[in-house]
């Protein structure tokens, strides 16, 4: 395995990581939304 290999493949990493980072952020305040009446819901009435 070459020096450019492993550099493509960290760029190539670094890349997947934030494509994955950037729905995470997105999503992260619907999950929020949808947590927080359960829990809400929970602490109420279990």
């Amino acid at each position: 395995m070459s020096h450019n290999t492993l550099r493509h493949n960290l760029i190539f990493t670094s890349i997947m990581n934030e494509m994955v980072k950037l729905p995470l952020q997105l999503i992260q305040p619907v999950i929020g939304e949808i947590t927080h009446p359960l829990v809400y819901f929970e602490e109420r009435y279990m």
